[in-house]
């Protein structure tokens, strides 16, 4: 039995819970007093990559990527990136520490923090991943950060700190719901402001509330009410802003999505995809939110492509050594197809107004990883990663960069909370850090 203090936290916990149901969402942000707005998105995706199609070929550790002639196959897509971009090799997945790097990496690509491996085979986050750190220092948008993604099987890579993750959400129509519902047509905007004025009023009460109870519980109920205190201040800080005023562009929802899961669906795959991008970029150009993650696939599990014409799903077509009955030409098809959507977001991005002058991507970067460098071995060597964008001028693009593996990925997650404005010199667990990676303009 529930003792009674226990029982009235619970109570105001499912207040809190009932006021942060999409039901109760605010209206959207319009542009706050922030200088200068940027923006982030986090692409984390599994099962690495083939080198020899990915990697362009070069003698020297730093070039331009306009000097290494055509580029390989997975890279293709972003032909027109070549300058707006960052191709960088030789960083490694220390954080991994020696565990399973499939596993490793739902928690360690984004955070750089070690695995906390009590849990058996599904691993917990140590720290936060650079999304949310970006998304703190900001501290813009009217929901600090938004998680979409696909072949997730509930498995994330987005972590607010030690045990407290954020799930991706698959269906892009829940997210839809989520952050637009409020200024989609036909919103009666009275309606909106007294669910707003209710929404408010509910959580004053359960905030006063729960604190007033903190001191009857124990230890490990108060680290529960600090996660649930935590999001009841993110709710009220979206409650806070003003409504907006005019207009901003909004996606056209997809039908038949109401309980959709990809595996269930898997026709919808590119569709839903391409609205998960789609929201993303409207969120920015409303300003509803500055930070987003797009997670594909999880650990061991098996994103499946049958658009491209073929059943077999990319956790067993990254294990090909060699050439055989065209699995590896569907490995990298597959991956192929991944970067044409990644260039289809920075075009989109590209081809959207920032309100203070140029695009949304000139004031973005797109930060793309995977677990692992190699699909058949495994190696946590070379990971894939590429930097879209600037962020607003941070970044010296253009470059295809390859530091030996001589330094872990910690440090290029310093440097991306850098450029949103953090000093930090390490991320993640220290002892892999030595500081940002020269990719800063000078």
């Amino acid at each position: 039995m529930f003792s009674p203090a226990r029982r009235r936290l619970l109570r105001a916990v499912g207040l809190a819970a009932a006021a942060s149901y999409p039901g109760f969402r605010p209206g959207r942000v319009h542009a706050d007093s922030q200088a200068h707005r940027k923006y982030f998105v986090a692409i984390p995706y599994f099962y690495g990559v083939s080198p020899a199609h990915f990697w362009p070929k070069a003698t020297a550790p730093d070039v331009a990527l306009d000097s290494v002639g055509e580029l390989p196959p997975i890279l293709r897509p972003l032909e027109n990136f070549r300058a707006d971009m960052l191709v960088l090799r030789g960083l490694r997945l220390a954080a991994s520490d020696g565990t399973s790097p499939h596993i490793a990496g739902n928690v360690t690509m984004l955070s750089g923090s070690s695995p906390d491996a009590s849990g058996g085979s599904y691993f917990n986050g140590t720290g936060p991943t650079i999304d949310q750190e970006i998304a703190r220092t900001m501290q813009a948008g009217m929901f600090p950060s938004v998680e979409q993604g696909l072949f997730t099987y509930g498995r994330p890579t987005v972590w607010r700190g030690r045990g407290n993750h954020l799930p991706a959400v698959e269906n892009p129509n829940i997210t839809f719901d989520r952050l637009f519902a409020d200024v989609a047509p036909g919103v009666n905007a009275v309606e909106r402001a007294a669910l707003r004025a209710q929404s408010q009023s509910m959580l004053d009460h359960v905030s006063k509330e729960i604190v007033a109870l903190s001191g009857a519980l124990g230890n490990q109920d108060r680290i529960r009410l600090d996660a649930h205190l935590t999001s009841i201040r993110a709710i009220e800080r979206r409650l806070s802003w003003p409504l907006s005023q005019g207009s901003c562009p909004v996606p056209v929802k997809l039908p038949d999505l109401k309980d959709w899961l990809y595996y269930q669906n898997p026709g919808d795959i590119a569709g839903a995809l391409k609205l998960q991008m789609d929201i993303i970029v409207a969120a920015f150009a409303c300003d509803i939110t500055r930070v987003a993650t797009l997670q594909l696939g999880s650990a061991s599990k098996n994103p499946i492509f049958p658009f491209l014409g073929f059943s077999e799903g990319l956790h067993p077509l990254s294990h090909v050594v060699a050439p055989r009955e065209g699995s590896l030409d569907k490995y990298v098809r597959a991956l192929t197809w991944y970067h044409e959507q990644f260039a289809y977001l920075a075009t989109q991005l590209k081809g959207t107004p920032h309100a203070e002058g140029g695009s949304l991507f000139d004031a973005s970067a797109i930060f793309v990883t995977s677990e692992i460098g190699v699909g058949w071995s495994h190696t946590i060597n070379d990971l894939p990663i590429l930097v879209l964008g600037n962020a607003g001028g941070y970044f010296r693009t253009g470059r295809l960069m390859n530091f030996g593996n001589q330094r872990a990925h910690n440090d290029l997650l310093v440097s991306l909370a850098n450029a949103y404005g953090s000093p930090a010199m390490t991320f993640g667990t220290p002892k892999h850090c030595k500081g940002p990676l020269p990719i800063a303009r000078g």
